[in-house]
């Protein structure tokens, strides 16, 4: 997994990177599988990435998955009008990009999401019940946390695992 930092779309810091190590962590000691590991932020950007190497071929099929790759990482950047066209980017074990695939009209939109409402609602790390994750069709549970700062009002950090 490559991280990287720009001031540019302040979607993807260190002290995100630091908060999704943690996440990934906790996730690990509590048995979970790591479906993905996200960011989503009140202007309805997000940013997701997803080891790919547990998915059957239905769920890499719906994903377009390229043939090699090993992580996946989505992007949804607003545009002025509010649309949300999401980028995914897909990466060799070594983290070397194989392939790009805009969706201009994807139309998924994190905030409408109980786990993300349910999260902005809460003043602790929250855990939902399971419910059937939107990219691949899968039962999944969200770990999260509201970590608003001055950079990203309103952003959250989630992972999803499935048992």
């Amino acid at each position: 997994m490559r991280a990287s930092s720009t001031k540019e779309d302040g979607v993807f810091t260190f002290r995100t990177s630091i908060t999704f190590a943690v996440m990934a962590f906790i996730a690990a000691v509590a048995g979970l599988l790591i479906d993905s590991i996200y960011a989503a932020y009140d202007n309805g950007g997000l940013l997701q990435m997803r080891p790919l190497y547990h998915l059957n071929d239905e769920q890499r099929t719906k994903l377009r998955v390229p043939a090699g790759a090993a992580f996946g990482i989505s992007l949804i950047r607003p545009t002025p009008t509010g649309a949300l066209p999401m980028r995914r980017v897909f990466e060799d074990q070594q983290g070397n990009e194989l392939e790009q695939l805009d969706l201009w009209k994807y139309s998924y939109d994190p905030r409408v999401r109980a786990w993300y409402i349910d999260t902005m609602k809460a003043d602790r790390t929250f855990i939902s019940s399971p419910y059937i994750a939107f990219s691949v069709g899968a039962a999944v549970i969200t770990v999260s946390r509201d970590r608003a700062t001055g950079q990203a009002k309103g952003a959250s950090n989630w992972i999803s695992g499935r048992s």
